[in-house]
């Protein structure tokens, strides 16, 4: 009722044209004093400046807000804005213009004729482009709703809009989410990231071990994802299955058993794909195996024994795609018990049913104390990339090799300190490396590379998120536009309850808007697992609890 009585205290303001200056009103103050609030009023400096004044032709002043100097010419809703002493409308008073007889009464003085729109003509507060409250029972902008983009984030408030908080720009769906903050900036009723918005992909029989590994794989022409992972219905890690999905998570036939006749448990299964055919590898107590997959996931040829016991954290990936003979595989893997000069080791085999291998290669000679090992394929071979120390001088390494896996001159250092998990992408352009920098308290960063693995002349180091006290698992995934970087941190860990976060960043060649990550899915137990990229369309899968679930990036 307060409400009401202000309107109508207002209507009577603006219709005679009089009234003192108002402040607070909620369509902007009334500086000049005419009656008319700054939202109306075109020039509310001057108390002669008002929606329906009299116009004075040719004097360089648009008295009557109509956009021209020009008596009668029309306002923003395309009538005359000429007062109307009289009844404008019935057409049967002399002297009145054909097109006020059109229109008929502007009753309010808003602009606004029943005939273009005005919902209430007695109340100048409601014709069409009118500010809207929301919630107040009242259609001011004449659309048929009682609902406005109060905050001006494009989204619409309660009750028709699905703006969960009109108050604030920065909180509408689809909205960057921080989380713990108290605030549900992307109106999924969680102050998580992607609480609710990862698909689940996995049988309800799957036990998931460690988060799944996925690759891009080419099935009759049509590209697909590829889920693998280590499974624990029967005991711990046991088994290996896959899983064929569409690129949007939905799955495709039934689950595939990859290696279920052994009983060791296997950990560190990791999938890399090269069109139709793709290889997935894990260790176990007696070393690390390799198995080739067809497109849906099927096992062909046989298991390959790639390094003996002590090996682990395999890395595969497919190279040498324009050598003119053909691709092949590379895996390379950490020794963290040998002595210096075996801390970690490649190995490439060729992509037949009875694959060849080639001998193991020492990864930088005599490096030691190696933390992370990996490697990439590039159009004639592979680079691969750890981080070691020789000589107390720790640092971030890399070297190319062939498509056979011998190493092509000297290993080179690309960055001046260590650390724990390191990732490798490549495209057409190049390969791109993210790790872990900025010591105890750093933050995930990035290099671009050439296909040698050499950092050129003016590479900076790009950083991809604000600080945190660890980040790790990191995983690159390149598509047309970019690459894209994702892992594991824990910056919420002190938060009660405490959660882990998956990050990532759109970091080259991509508009990511801010240096800094953004946190895509958190919860009380979310891990990262493997990332895939086809185009401009990103997965990623992640392990929540027990269950695979899956986030797509456009």
């Amino acid at each position: 009722m307060v409400a009401m009585v202000v309107a109508s205290a207002s209507v009577v303001t603006m219709q005679n044209g009089c009234g003192g200056k108002d402040e607070g009103s909620p369509y902007g103050d009334d500086r000049d004093g005419d009656g008319w609030p700054s939202d109306f009023d075109c020039d509310d400096e001057d108390e002669d400046v008002f929606p329906n004044a009299d116009e004075i032709p040719g004097d360089g002043v648009d008295q009557d807000c109509s956009g021209s100097d020009e008596q009668g010419s029309g306002g923003e809703g395309g009538q005359a804005n000429f007062p109307c002493e009289q009844d404008c409308g019935d057409g049967d008073v002399g002297g009145e213009t054909s097109t006020a007889v059109e229109i008929g009464r502007d009753e309010d003085q808003d602009g606004y004729t029943e005939a273009s729109g005005d919902c209430d003509d007695h109340d100048p507060f409601m014709h069409p482009g009118a500010f809207d409250a929301p919630a107040d029972g009242i259609d001011q902008n004449c659309d048929g709703l009682d609902s406005a983009d109060a905050d001006g984030d494009g989204v619409d408030g309660a009750p028709d809009g699905a703006d969960c908080d009109d108050t604030r720009a920065e909180v509408f769906p689809g909205a960057i989410e921080i989380v713990l903050n108290g605030i549900d900036e992307n109106c999924d009723g969680s102050d998580l990231a992607g609480k609710e918005q990862a698909l689940g992909i996995l049988s309800s029989d799957a036990v998931v071990g460690e988060a799944p590994d996925v690759a891009v794989v080419d099935l009759d022409g049509e590209p697909h994802l590829l889920v693998v992972w280590a499974d624990s219905r029967v005991a711990v890690r046991q088994d290996i299955y896959a899983q064929l999905l569409t690129l949007d998570g939905h799955a495709v036939g039934e689950e595939v058993a990859v290696a279920v006749d052994t009983a060791e448990a296997k950990a560190g299964v990791r999938i890399a794909s090269s069109g139709d055919t793709a290889l997935v590898v894990w260790s176990s107590a007696d070393g690390i195996f390799a198995q080739q997959l067809d497109a849906e996931g099927a096992p062909f040829g046989i298991a390959f024994g790639i390094a003996d016991a002590g090996a682990l954290d395999p890395r595969p990936a497919a190279g040498g795609w324009a050598d003119e003979s053909g691709p092949s595989w590379a895996i390379a893997w950490r020794r963290p018990g040998d002595e210096p000069g075996t801390q970690a080791q490649l190995r490439s085999m060729s992509m037949e049913a009875e694959a060849v291998r080639s001998p193991i290669e020492n990864i930088g000679n005599s490096q030691a104390l190696v933390g992370a090992a990996t490697v990439v394929g590039t159009p004639t071979g592979f680079v691969a990339a750890w981080s070691g120390a020789v000589s107390d001088d720790a640092a971030i390494w890399t070297q190319e090799y062939t498509r056979t896996g011998v190493a092509l001159e000297t290993a080179r250092s690309v960055h001046d300190e260590a650390s724990s998990s390191l990732a490798l992408g490549s495209s057409e352009g190049g390969v791109f490396l993210s790790f872990r920098a900025g010591g105890s308290f750093g933050h995930a960063a990035a290099l671009a590379l050439n296909f040698h693995g050499e950092r050129p002349e003016g590479s900076e180091l790009q950083r991809l998120s604000s600080e945190s006290a660890y980040q790790s698992d990191f995983r690159v995934a390149s598509g047309q536009t970019g690459f894209v970087a994702a892992w594991d941190d824990d910056r919420h860990m002190s938060e009660v309850p405490s959660v882990q976060a998956v990050y990532g960043n759109l970091a080259i060649g991509r508009d990511h808007g801010s240096s800094f990550g953004q946190a895509l899915y958190t919860d009380v137990a979310a891990d990262l697992g493997g990332m895939a990229s086809i185009g401009d369309h990103t997965a990623i899968v992640i392990k929540v609890e027990q269950t695979a679930r899956l986030l797509v990036l456009e």
